[in-house]
């Protein structure tokens, strides 16, 4: 669940406006046929991630090390 910015949260996900802004930044073509498909896609994980994002985290969780090559 995506909370509205009034309330100081983001605001709502809107899956058109990004598969837009998206594709015109990387220079991609979504096909007429496809548009409707990418965008339940993108709503899907946007509803997957607002749960994730929604569980809150103890303050002392560490965060994992990063090892590089």
């Amino acid at each position: 669940m995506t909370q509205d910015a009034s309330d100081g949260g983001a605001a709502p996900f809107d899956a058109t406006a990004y598969l837009d802004a998206a594709s015109r930044l990387i220079g991609l073509e979504i096909p007429e046929a496809d548009r409707a498909a990418v965008v339940a896609a993108l709503e899907g994980i946007a509803a997957v991630a607002a749960d994730l994002m929604a569980t809150p985290l103890d303050d002392d969780i560490e965060l994992a090390p990063v090892f590089t090559a």
